[in-house]
């Protein structure tokens, strides 16, 4: 008898720090447990991630597995992300 209310606190706990460290990323679609988003990588995934970025803007998160990736649309905010690398050289 107090083993369903155990198993669904645990389970409730779960959601809901799962739910919270998903706040503070940019918007995505819904994923499936423990695989995330996998089905978006078909033949032709760009032709996915574009419809993502019609639906849900210029930033969109995905997952694979426990990991997350990030779906950018739009050459002005990749170009934000590259604009502070450094490129290295090596000089002989």
């Amino acid at each position: 008898m107090i083993f369903p209310i155990v198993i669904g606190i645990i389970l409730g706990f779960m959601f809901y720090y799962v739910r919270q460290t998903d706040r503070r990323l940019p918007p995505g679609p819904l994923n499936f447990p423990i695989v995330g988003n996998l089905r978006w990588l078909t033949k032709f995934p760009w032709k996915h991630f574009s419809k993502l970025g019609k639906t849900y803007g210029p930033i969109a998160t995905i997952k694979f597995g426990r990991n997350n990736a990030f779906v950018l649309n739009d050459i002005a905010t990749a170009g934000f992300f590259t604009q502070n690398q450094i490129r290295v050289s090596k000089i002989v």
